[in-house]
């Protein structure tokens, strides 16, 4: 019988091909290249971000949507100033932590990974129960991007902020990704730059008016969604 892991690395294998990485590949980058690769938000990057929170609150809990091999969470860990202040947990699609020189630095700090599916997150983290989510270079390659981000939204808590990298919207047409990157825009005072998303949760859940196009196979490009008409 094919192991949990085995079927990860068959999966990843062939979901990388497609994007000529090798399958292998892992994102072990720290919490400086998470500070220059994320996208601000009104101006402040990710260190500034994690340090004001820390002024409100004795302690935050940060996920890490796509973590790799959990390196920017352990850098994360071992800042002197946040030292025991920092609740840190990642969601990673294959153990690449397990095989990592630094896995018993992640369990001595606390650092809880979850080999898990990005489309169940909240399977694994309560709803309004996370001050920071961010995620580098994992969005693109999901199957259902808009899924994980109404998931994200749920995860956090009411003012927590969310920073995402690589975000896809090949699933809509040109026109309808504008329309809706004016609605999260408008609605939910998104910062939407290209590929990248930063947000603030400001309702208690994110309404995405998509669906899916009835005729998929009769149209003339390859989106698969379509903006509905929110008003």
């Amino acid at each position: 019988m094919t192991s949990l892991s085995e079927k990860l690395r068959i999966f990843r294998g062939a979901v990388f091909e497609t994007s000529s990485l090798r399958s292998n590949y892992v994102v072990n980058r720290g919490l400086d290249d998470y500070n220059f690769d994320l996208p601000s938000f009104s101006g402040i990057r990710l260190k500034e971000i994690i340090d004001l929170k820390l002024k409100k609150e004795k302690q935050i809990r940060l996920l890490d949507a796509g973590c790799g091999d959990g390196s920017f969470l352990l850098e994360c860990a071992l800042q002197p100033r946040w030292k025991n202040r920092l609740e840190l947990l990642g969601i990673t699609s294959y153990p690449y932590h397990d095989y990592s020189s630094s896995h018993n630095l992640l369990d001595n700090n606390g650092i809880q990974i979850h080999v898990a599916d990005l489309h169940n997150l909240t399977q694994y983290i309560k709803p309004d129960s996370t001050d920071i989510v961010t995620s580098s270079g994992c969005f693109t390659y999901l199957a259902h991007p808009y899924i994980v981000l109404k998931r994200i939204y749920s995860v956090l808590k009411n003012r927590g902020l969310c920073l995402i990298n690589m975000f896809t919207w090949s699933a809509l047409s040109s026109e309808d990704a504008d329309l809706l990157t004016n609605y999260l825009k408008g609605v939910y005072g998104m910062e939407i730059e290209r590929d990248t998303i930063s947000f603030t949760k400001t309702r208690s859940r994110l309404l995405l008016p998509l669906r899916y196009k009835e005729e998929i196979f009769n149209t003339s490009n390859n989106s698969e969604l379509e903006f509905v008409n929110s008003e």
